[in-house]
């Protein structure tokens, strides 16, 4: 019996049998779901992109780990302690930094700053610095590497000079007075992130001590293989030399957690597209109803129960929703694979630019596709689709064969 439903089901469902208006909306179904389907898997996948694009772009102008001193240690003896470090599994590098707020001004303009004094020996390791920029922070040399809008805030370029001024001063018989000193503009860095890009000036390590009558070090900071381990190698570390840890995804809980937050957000919006799509599903199947009455009499005559009935109708809205499911899988996994390519068609025909490259810093739209996301947005389509075919297969079943003939 399963199978002549089935049957039935399919022959009502194929496109170009019995009504045409039918026909169509169920083609129109179709198109519907399936352009929701891939709206959802492009979209997520372009968003995936983009947060593992700035993921990768925050964690290489700071870094996976930071270890600081507790009151039981000191980082007094930090060349030993990276040594040490760098010796564990799952850590690729580790390096000193001094960690501190200042103010720096040129002929133009003043501005906030973070420093870093860094060790050039070590710092490439954890970040993403080019070993050329590195060298140019030579100790006793007061050289700085600037951020390219902090840079421009100031309107420096490489080789002027700005004066920085510590935020502790120096007690003289006249008062407290600002330290300050005068350096050199070596370089500036596009971090890829405005905020760095903004305020991160950097000095050599030895420099920074100096002018902030600073410690051997503030903190160590490390580089992991997997950053996702990062929490259990910063507990492992605090157990193992008694200081405290602080993995990225402490210090940047609020920034991810609102990415994590507006993913998800955004999949529910795009999903309400599959949702208009399938009140198309219900728009075909209450007009295939009305068009099959006779048929359906003349089921029910013929002895097939009001469950046959509605079976038959499940399989045809099913039908269309795998079908529109399958092209929307399909059609979404080569936009997103394909995405750079579309981009730039639709900009050349249109004479646009979508994602210009001085804002993004990105050469191509980034793309990720995950299978979990994939899987989400076609069981959101099947089980939207199943519930758009319930109630006009329920009115179909409903049909009683002697009022449906009596009008044929």
């Amino acid at each position: 019996m399963l199978k002549l439903e089935f049957s039935i089901g399919f022959r009502y469902a194929l496109v170009g049998r019995g009504d045409r208006y039918v026909s169509l909306t169920s083609a129109i179904s179709v198109l519907g779901i399936a352009l929701g389907v891939a709206a959802v898997i492009i979209v997520q996948s372009v968003m995936n992109g983009f947060h593992l694009q700035l993921r990768e772009r925050i964690l290489g102008a700071s870094s996976h780990l930071e270890l600081q001193e507790s009151a039981s240690t000191d980082l007094s003896d930090w060349p030993a302690m990276v040594e040490q470090i760098a010796k564990m599994d799952q850590v690729l590098a580790a390096a000193p930094v001094i960690d501190r707020q200042a103010l720096v001004a040129s002929d133009h303009r003043s501005s906030g700053v973070i420093v870093k004094g860094i060790d050039p020996r070590f710092e490439g390791g954890v970040t993403d610095l080019s070993p050329e920029k590195l060298r140019l922070l030579e100790k006793g040399g007061f050289k700085a590497i600037l951020g390219d809008n902090l840079a421009t805030s100031l309107n420096v370029a490489a080789g002027d000079r700005i004066v920085l001024f510590a935020p502790s001063g120096t007690t003289t018989i006249a008062g407290t007075l600002p330290r300050l000193r005068r350096i050199t503009v070596a370089e500036t860095v596009d971090f890829g992130i405005h905020q760095y890009d903004s305020a991160l000036l950097y000095l050599h390590l030895e420099d920074a001590r100096s002018i902030f009558r600073a410690g051997a070090t503030d903190n160590i900071r490390v580089k992991v293989a997997d950053p996702y381990l990062a929490p259990q190698i910063g507990a492992e570390l605090e157990k193992i030399h008694k200081v405290r840890a602080y993995d990225w995804t402490r210090s940047n809980a609020t920034f991810f957690q609102a990415l994590a937050i507006e993913r998800r957000v955004m999949f529910v919006i795009l999903s309400l597209i599959i949702v208009v799509a399938a009140f198309q599903i219900v728009s075909a199947l209450v007009a295939m109803v009305r068009s099959k009455r006779g048929d359906i009499a003349i089921l029910r005559t013929l002895g097939a129960q009001s469950g046959s009935v509605l079976r038959i109708f499940l399989v045809q809205g099913l039908l269309v929703g795998v079908a529109g499911t399958v092209a929307g899988v399909l059609l979404g996994i080569a936009g997103s694979v394909n995405i750079t390519a579309i981009v730039s068609f639709v900009e050349n025909l249109f004479g646009v630019d979508l994602f210009p490259g001085r804002v993004y810093s990105l050469e191509e739209i980034p793309a990720q596709l995950v299978a979990g996301e994939v899987a989400a947005a076609a069981l959101v389509a099947l089980a939207v689709s199943l519930a758009a075919t319930i109630p006009p297969s329920l009115a179909a079943a409903r049909i009683e064969p002697a009022e449906a003939l009596r009008h044929e």
